[in-house]
């Protein structure tokens, strides 16, 4: 946990609405079978990965947000809610016959680089289906774009050649409801002389196409289903604005939608359901901007704000769209479902309340955590997707704002005081049940400090600039501003003396008052009992960096590691740590390349083992519990526990929905892992080391419930024997993760 996914396509099974997918921007496929109350995920098998993230450019979702290739649209098979499609940025398109327990690649007819961004399968004959390919992100991707058909289920592909294809990208294919056989495309961008974008429309199901308009490009379009002629579109005007519109002609002529107040605020994307409630983006296009979700069920003349899905934080572009990621019940259109970057809403009453759904989504941005000082079983956890708090030591989280959120930190002395910051700022006394926004911001708040010995005294980080606050965050005052590659993400506080403030290259020793430009590297942290020892990263070229240590406040640094990956823009070293309870261990996280420690003050320095994702964001050492608390960007919190394998016992820890067993125990040539499944879904067991090194994944499949038995022989991935001594094998299932000790002699 905490349970959350960056949702960019969602399908509802037309033959079964409790049957929905859902595909995320760079962690794969999920599906549930309850309308919404769990996920299952579905398998990743050979779902394409980027080779190696940071090989690739930095526009790439591969450097921040995940290894698998983003998932751009899902369809389902009308007659049949377990055959389902996916089409895959760059990667083309797969299939899967049993409800995503597995897949396979398109037929070889279609290109193997092909960016699938529309999946139209006819509802009256599922065997004729249509892809709208061309949006890439790779620069110099090959120009492939184009209408791609098949009429045997996709046995065999064909590009549709009397349409603009190569160098072109389909925004929109929809077919009249009034009649199927009328299809209507837009056309974003294409390299056809005399026709540069607009929409083309056919009559006689794809056979002959003519062209409807050429004015302009449309990102959306809809057709009445009570009358063919009146279409709703958002359209890209010549200034760069998304707008509006709607024609009375069929798409020959259109207006700009004048409802609003304001018709010029932008609308970003469009919905319509069957029932043609219309449900657009707004979207001012401003710094900071928000966005809200409106609803019209009377074709324009009123509209309503959706449901928590209103005034959001539009953290990039494109993370809210409606198209591909929102679908309501073709019989029952108060049935609705949005994909978000928060996750998925849904709701029973057409809009007017939503619940967040995201049981078993294991896809949370988190950039920061924060532990109560007083009570370790609470933990709090800020990221793009919101704020959430654990009572149980992270076995189970509750939400407690859905918005983008850089930080969170708790007063050292009254730890129920909560700040949490983003585009705003936010405080609660009660330790989040209640909160309110004491600061609104234009930019992104990227760090809070605490004074530790005058909890009243506060600084905040926003982009390069420092504001401070002496009466508990009421009341502000700005004390600092310099070039942003010259100061480090965080403020640091000198434990010990705490008017002596750092922010990267910068020092104050009068609480902000003044500062001065003392170091050529970055500073990370200071010791917490010793001020004159002090800790930084270099400011070399991107990719190249170091974790330096000075023992005389400053004055010289020698280097402790080197870290070279990348290129990352500004330091590679993202986060460090020191741990309070015994300062010789220390921690830094990197970009993409997991966890360094060394419990030397820095003399040696290893890589923290386990199968936490690589994208690591914050670290929480508890050394002396044995526990360490990781943040990562689309893979949630994860902690590093060893005290699940004090002891040896053959019933490992069990999930909600599988028992557990290992037997025998010690073992010396194999030993028989047991378990019992409840609810069907991905179970995924591996072998590590004591220090948590990979040694081999037995199982990582879909299991239908059942009782299963599994085999190890004390083999490595390699096929290697492993030497005598422990092993850590991880159960993982319904998303929960157990871990236990098997010993081979």
């Amino acid at each position: 946990g905490p349970n959350c996914a960056y949702v960019i396509s969602l399908a509802m099974a037309p033959s079964n609405p409790d049957v929905i997918y859902i595909g995320t921007f760079a962690g794969g496929v999920y599906k549930t079978t309850d309308g919404g109350e769990t996920w299952v995920y579905c398998s990743t098998e050979i779902l394409p990965q980027y080779e190696d993230s940071l090989d690739n450019s930095p526009s790439l979702p591969c450097w921040y947000f995940g290894d698998y290739y983003p998932i751009y649209d899902i369809a389902v098979n009308p007659q049949d809610e377990n055959h389902v499609w996916i089409g895959v940025q760059e990667r083309g398109l797969f299939e899967s016959t049993n409800g995503g327990s597995s897949w396979q690649k398109a037929n070889e007819t279609l290109p193997d680089t092909l960016a699938v961004n529309l999946i139209n399968i006819n509802p009256q004959n599922p065997d004729d289906i249509m892809l709208g390919t061309g949006r890439y992100f790779t620069v110099g991707s090959p120009q492939n774009g184009g209408l791609y058909r098949t009429f045997d289920g996709g046995n065999t592909w064909s590009l549709v050649e009397d349409l603009p294809h190569g160098n072109t990208t389909l925004d929109d294919i929809k077919r009249d409801p009034n009649s199927i056989d009328h299809i209507v495309i837009s056309i974003g961008s294409a390299s056809e002389p005399g026709f540069s974008w607009g929409i083309k429309e056919s009559y006689d199901n794809g056979n002959t196409w003519q062209t409807v308009y050429d004015l302009i490009p449309f990102a959306d379009i809809s057709i009445d289903p009570q009358n063919s002629l009146l279409w709703w579109g958002v359209g890209l005007t010549t200034w760069g604005e998304f707008l509006l519109f709607n024609s009375e002609d069929g798409g020959q002529d259109w207006s700009l939608y004048e409802g609003f107040e304001d018709p010029y605020e932008w609308v970003r994307s469009m919905y319509t359901d069957s029932d043609f409630n219309i449900y657009i983006q707004r979207d001012p296009n401003e710094p900071g901007h928000t966005y809200s979700i409106l609803k019209s069920p009377d074709n324009g003349v009123s509209w309503f704000e959706v449901d928590k899905l209103s005034n959001k934080v539009s953290y990039l572009y494109g993370t809210n769209n409606l198209k591909n990621r929102s679908e309501g019940e073709t019989l029952n259109t108060d049935n609705v479902y949005f994909g978000t970057y928060y996750g998925v809403f849904h709701s029973e009453d057409g809009g007017v309340t939503t619940q967040i759904q995201n049981t078993n989504l294991a896809n949370s941005y988190i950039l920061d955590i924060e532990i109560n000082p007083k009570n370790n079983d609470v933990i709090y956890a800020a990221g793009n997707q919101g704020l959430w708090k654990s009572t149980d030591g992270g076995l189970s989280w509750d939400y407690i704002l859905n918005d983008h959120l850089s930080i969170v930190k708790c007063n050292p002395v009254h730890p129920d005081t909560i700040y949490f910051g983003g585009l705003g700022l936010w405080r609660s006394y009660d330790g989040g049940q209640t909160y309110h926004e004491i600061v609104e911001t234009t930019g992104n708040i990227d760090d809070i400090a605490i004074n530790p010995k005058e909890t009243n005294i506060l600084y905040v980080k926003l982009t390069s600039s420092v504001y401070k606050s002496t009466d508990f965050g009421n009341n502000w005052e700005f004390i600092f501003n310099e070039y942003i590659n010259s100061v480090y993400r965080e403020i640091v506080i000198d434990p010990t003396h705490p008017d002596t403030l750092y922010l990267g290259r910068f020092r104050s020793t009068d609480g902000g008052a003044n500062w001065e430009n003392s170091f050529d590297k970055l500073i990370m942290a200071v010791h917490p009992l010793d001020p004159n020892i002090i800790y930084a990263t270099n400011l070399s070229s991107p990719g190249n960096s170091s974790v330096e240590v000075s023992h005389d406040w400053g004055n010289s640094f020698q280097t402790l590691a080197e870290y070279q990956n990348g290129p990352f823009p500004n330091y590679n070293v993202y986060c460090f740590r020191i741990c309070e309870e015994n300062p010789d261990y220390l921690f830094y996280s990197t970009r993409n390349n997991k966890v360094f420690y060394s419990s030397d003050a820095g003399s040696n320095w290893q890589q923290l083992g386990g199968s936490y994702s690589t994208r690591v964001t914050d670290i929480i050492p508890k050394v002396y519990e044995n526990k360490f608390y990781l943040a990562t960007h689309g893979d949630g919190v994860w902690i590093y526990d060893t005290t699940y394998i004090t002891e040896v016992d053959n019933n490992l820890p069990s999930t909600d929905n599988a028992l557990f067993t290992v037997s025998p125990n010690p073992f010396k040539y194999k030993t028989k892992l047991a378990f019992n499944i409840k609810k069907s879904g991905i179970v995924k067991i591996s072998i590590y080391s004591l220090h948590g090194d990979f040694i081999k994944t037995l199982t990582n499949e879909n299991k239908s419930i059942g009782e299963y038995e599994i085999i190890w022989d004390g083999k490595d991935s390699s096929d290697n024997d492993v030497t005598n001594g422990i092993y850590i094998v991880c159960f993982q299932c319904d998303n929960k993760l157990r871990s236990g000790k098997i010993i081979k002699i």
